[in-house]
């Protein structure tokens, strides 16, 4: 990575994610060096059920004991000092409806938008030729302006 000698010459940051790219991209946030420049995080598809950091090794276990992921990223959250936008799909199977509506409506910086119809990847569940990419494009393009 190309170091900047000048942080203060770099506009806003924003950074946007897919699922564990969307954690990454939080994570970064609070990572120091550009955390004063960005802006606004968005995460498309949020794999909440992997817990924080994210738990890989829970997609391959048969029985996974899952951390309680509810307070790691509550307090994420609350230590984030930019805007979140979580777009998320209500058939994701990484995603649990009311736990991430609870964590979301807590802080003021962390907004929402469901996806009707939509899994992980953001096809139709109903109709797998179908999917909501443009939707996705626009939620973050109303939301950048």
């Amino acid at each position: 990575m190309q170091e900047i000698d000048n942080i203060d010459s770099v506009a806003d940051i924003i950074l946007i994610g897919k699922s564990l790219g969307g954690i990454i991209s939080m994570m970064a946030c609070n990572d120091g060096l550009f955390s004063a420049k960005v802006s606004r995080i968005f995460v498309c598809g949020f794999p909440i059920k992997l817990g924080f950091p994210p738990q890989i090794h829970i997609l391959r276990e048969k029985n996974p004991v899952l951390p309680d992921y509810n307070k790691a990223y509550d307090h994420f959250f609350a230590a984030t000092n930019c805007t979140i936008h979580i777009i998320q799909g209500d058939c994701d199977d990484l995603y649990d409806m009311d736990v991430c509506q609870t964590l979301c409506n807590a802080h003021d910086n962390v907004h929402l938008n469901i996806v009707k119809g939509a899994n992980h990847g953001f096809s139709s569940c109903a109709y797998p030729q179908k999917n909501f990419y443009k939707e996705c494009v626009s939620y973050i393009v109303n939301n950048i302006i």
